[in-house]
């Protein structure tokens, strides 16, 4: 289920998301019987923590295909 959590930071890359699945994360665990409310406090970490991996990932390859696209759109201007 931990992929879940960066697959959210992947797709949309903002940090916004961090209170989302920091609410969203334990609520769902709650609700599928998954957790008691006395993990709720850790498994808000840890959702911030993979969301923060995501959005980490998903800012770093937008960085890289900007960067690639530069340095084409140069090499073609010359």
């Amino acid at each position: 289920m931990i992929p879940t959590v960066i697959l959210v930071g992947l797709l949309f890359g903002r940090w916004w998301a961090v209170p989302l699945v920091a609410v969203g994360w334990p609520l769902l665990l709650l609700a599928t019987s998954t957790i008691g409310v006395t993990e709720v406090p850790t498994a808000a970490a840890f959702g911030i923590a993979n969301v923060a991996v995501g959005i980490l990932a998903h800012k770093a390859l937008a960085w890289a295909l900007r960067t690639v696209r530069q340095a084409f759109a140069t090499t073609a201007q010359r």
